[in-house]
């Protein structure tokens, strides 16, 4: 029914010579800052571009985004696009990108005295939210919409622990660009495997513990003339997922171009 893209930024830490490597002073720490967009819905990794430490988080935003908006406007032009995005994605440049490319967003926009002014007349007990948005919705619709990009954090988590997106230990900044995309792969890769072919109670689970309960154990191989059979150990704990993944696997229709 609708695409949700979701922006954000990260570091990857880098302590030797990097090329590209620098202080970055929202988190304190040296090494690269790259921009992402992940799709709200699964969780997969739309874009991920490298850039040098020193980088605000919306810089470059506009070119990065433009060949996705480009891309799903040509192929899904009858498919809402809705935008999410922290404050330091709060500039005007990206809110006219998305008016010109029919893409409704909510951005957070930073506390200010000017805000605060605004909204004390209103309200009695209060938390702080500010959004800029060009969506005609419910004020407290679009706060859950906006708060549910916190799902976003878990993604990078699952990014960067599960499938070392700070590998970044080359001394050339294209190298680790390169290495950084295949990583994004594989990331992509299992998240589509965890939707299409895991065990309905595992797919939930984050690639760590998937690894530990369906690929570090032991099997015998059995080969035939015309199987290839696995003998699990008969108190195995997980060998009920085991089986119905290997036959979801076998039956995912793959159509080759």
């Amino acid at each position: 029914q609708a695409v949700i893209l979701d922006l954000d930024s990260t570091l990857l830490d880098a302590y030797g010579r990097q090329e590209g490597r620098a202080f970055n002073f929202h988190y304190q720490s040296n090494g690269y800052h790259p921009l992402v967009c992940y799709d709200g819905m699964t969780g997969d990794l739309i874009k991920v571009q490298l850039r040098d430490g020193t980088q605000y988080s919306c810089t470059g935003v506009v070119d990065f985004l433009q060949p996705v908006l480009a891309e799903y406007l040509h192929d899904y032009p009858e498919i809402p696009i809705l935008l999410r995005g922290d404050s330091g994605f709060s500039t005007p440049d990206l809110y006219k990108q998305c008016e010109e490319n029919g893409t409704s967003y909510v951005i957070r926009l930073k506390e200010n005295g000017i805000l605060r002014g605004k909204a004390g007349k209103n309200q009695i007990v209060y938390m702080y939210t500010f959004v800029v948005t060009n969506m005609d919705s419910a004020p407290e619709y679009l706060i859950k919409f906006y708060c549910k990009r916190g799902l976003m954090e878990n993604f990078i988590k699952e990014s960067k622990s599960g499938f070392d997106f700070a590998s970044v230990s080359s001394y050339t900044k294209i190298v680790n660009a390169n290495r950084l995309q295949v990583h994004a792969l594989a990331y992509n890769i299992f998240n589509w495997s965890r939707r299409l072919a895991l065990s309905a109670n595992m797919r939930k689970q984050r690639i760590d513990t998937v690894r530990l309960k369906l690929l570090k154990i032991a099997a015998k191989i059995i080969r035939s003339a015309r199987y290839i059979t696995f003998k699990l150990c008969s108190s195995c704990p997980y060998k009920n997922e085991f089986y119905e993944t290997l036959s979801n696997i076998g039956k995912l229709n793959v159509q080759l171009e």
